[in-house]
């Protein structure tokens, strides 16, 4: 084999040995803070004001009577898309040792919710100190996020 024919080959080789590992990188699963989590839980058990209720727990808005009119997005949601089917992680990221952003995908039947939280971690646990619902993604999820 002569030299620039190795060269072509190696190049190769390596391109596709690192789309490989980008592929397996990208491909990790998203798992969602269990606060989260407890929410979507709830919302699919209880409805709209039960998930609401878990996701204030702890939060500063945790005795305010007004978060729970964030319900009623869902509810609207609902009367629109049709009943809640369950949730797709998309990702968590670390913004700083205390402060998580997290993305994900209400799924009902008959489109997405796209949702964001921030979290903050108070001790061992971590609170809902906001959140963001739309059926238009990029109301929600940062570009770079959804054009990668």
């Amino acid at each position: 084999m002569t030299g620039a024919r190795w060269a072509r080959h190696g190049t190769l080789a390596l391109v596709i040995l690192c789309f490989s590992i980008v592929q397996t990188v990208s491909a990790a699963p998203v798992e969602l803070p269990s606060v989260v989590e407890a929410g979507l839980k709830a919302y699919k058990a209880e409805g709209a004001q039960a998930a609401i209720k878990e996701w204030a727990k702890g939060s500063p808005f945790e005795n305010n009577p007004q978060a729970l009119s964030n319900a009623n997005v869902l509810k609207q949601i609902e009367d629109l898309y049709g009943s809640y089917l369950g949730f797709e992680p998309v990702q968590v990221h670390d913004v700083s040792p205390g402060t998580q952003i997290v993305y994900f995908v209400m799924n009902y039947a008959k489109g997405p919710l796209f949702a964001r939280f921030v979290l903050f971690r108070t001790g061992s646990q971590s609170v809902v100190v906001s959140f963001k619902f739309h059926t238009d993604v990029e109301q929600v999820f940062p570009l770079g996020l959804l054009y990668h």
